[in-house]
């Protein structure tokens, strides 16, 4: 496999009262990034990160965070 010759940082930034899901939207284009083979560095600021990776008591949204977390750490590791 050669190079990637693209490389996208994408930074998440979020609220709990964020209208939307942009946590979700941010995981959804790295993890279609990195299975059209584009390297991404993904940021998560202010509450995104606890959102996105929130453990106790998770709700269906950030079981599927969790789920998009997972399947770009499976992609970056390839």
């Amino acid at each position: 496999m050669s190079e990637p010759t693209m490389h996208w940082t994408i930074l998440i930034k979020s609220h709990p009262d964020a209208s939307g899901n942009p946590v979700l939207q941010g995981l959804r284009m790295a993890a279609a990034a990195l299975a059209d083979g584009i390297l991404v560095s993904l940021f998560l600021s202010e509450e995104a990160a606890s959102l996105a990776l929130q453990l106790e008591n998770p709700g269906d949204r950030q079981r599927v965070h969790h789920d998009l977390i997972a399947e770009i750490q499976g992609s970056s590791s390839d």
